[in-house]
């Protein structure tokens, strides 16, 4: 087996659109609910633009977020605690934007398989990062 790189990228990057798009609607209904939409039709788009871009951000962040954590190791102290919570917290905000979109990438599987790189899509994948794999060029068929 090895790594599709190119479709690993996509997928992800599916995850993280999806999980915007879920956001966006989550979003939209909380102000409908709260009774502070705006009638304003530039505020509610870039709210909702944004809501869509945001975990394209988040999934860097998220990965970064990781990276740092890993990197402190096992340091003490009060300044390093404040640090990992940060950090910590700032991983599982990313982590939970992408799982919002796995069940919309399901979906979007069972209607368009081709869309989506992978055969069949987990409903919620706890993972950052998803690498999709494929059977090496020249594999021994068994």
């Amino acid at each position: 087996m090895r790594t599709d790189f190119g479709a690993s990228v996509v997928y992800n990057i599916e995850r993280a659109i999806a999980g915007g798009l879920v956001l966006s609607v989550l979003a939209l209904v909380a102000s409908i609910v709260q009774g502070t939409l705006s009638s304003d039709a530039g505020i509610l788009a870039s709210g909702l633009l944004l809501c869509l871009i945001a975990p394209l951000g988040m999934l860097p962040g998220g990965l970064i977020a990781a990276l740092l954590l890993r990197m402190m190791g096992t340091a003490s102290g009060p300044v390093a605690g404040v640090f990992r919570l940060t950090f910590g917290v700032m991983w599982l905000i990313s982590l939970a934007t992408l799982m919002l979109g796995d069940p919309i990438i399901v979906l979007l599987n069972h209607i368009a398989p081709r869309i989506v790189p992978v055969d069949q899509p987990k409903l919620w994948n706890p993972y950052m990062l998803i690498k999709v794999e494929r059977p090496a060029d020249n594999a021994i068929p068994q």
